[in-house]
């Protein structure tokens, strides 16, 4: 296979942007659609480009409407949005998961009682 090694794997719409317009298999530029059909392997609606360009070229198409805001914590819990609370990273506000925060507190002052206790 050109470009690849034996037994390798490669997107139909790379290899055909391979042949067509002398695309590198190796490279690290991706193989953008014109036409946003990701099956699609015709060299008319192919073009070369960054992972910039990608990223800029779906924005623009509006196939991306942003990162989604977490809903629930790691262990499944619903979060609650604490507005003003001490902010973190830059943020004025921040995602509490109250039922792990209670837990933690009721932990950690278990934790505090055993320490006093020994003294």
């Amino acid at each position: 296979m050109p470009g690849g090694a034996k037994g390798e794997i490669v997107w139909v719409h790379r290899l055909s942007a391979h042949y067509y317009l002398k695309f590198d298999l190796k490279s690290k530029l991706c193989v953008l659609h014109k036409c946003d059909n990701p099956a699609c392997f015709n060299p008319k609606h192919l073009f070369i480009g960054t992972h910039a360009d990608n990223n800029a070229d779906k924005i623009a198409k509006g196939r991306w409407d942003g990162p989604k805001p977490w809903t629930h914590c790691r262990r499944g819990h619903p979060l609650k949005l604490i507005v003003g609370a001490k902010p973190s990273y830059g943020h004025k506000s921040r995602r509490c998961c109250p039922t792990c925060d209670k837990a933690r507190r009721l932990t950690r002052e278990s934790r505090l009682r055993v320490v006093d206790a020994g003294n």
